[in-house]
């Protein structure tokens, strides 16, 4: 089961890694993005705008090849 970032964020909590719900599966990618996502949701948490260096990649056909492999496990 995979968590999102800010599950347990009401106990200062904020999770990041290949594991999380990235929307990509378990590689590289998905854990920076992870870290991005924790890091911006933190910054919120105390008022701060952050606006982190990643955009939405297009996700090409290798990428959704994997994420059925992982789905499926």
């Amino acid at each position: 089961q995979r968590f999102s970032a800010d599950k347990y964020q009401e106990r200062g909590v904020w999770l990041a890694g290949d594991w999380t719900q990235t929307g990509w599966p378990a590689t590289m990618e998905g854990a920076i993005r992870s870290g991005f996502t924790a890091a911006r949701l933190v910054a919120r948490k105390f008022g701060v705008d952050v606006k982190l260096p990643v955009g939405e990649l297009p996700r090409g056909f290798l990428v959704r090849c994997l994420q059925s492999v992982m789905n499926s496990r």
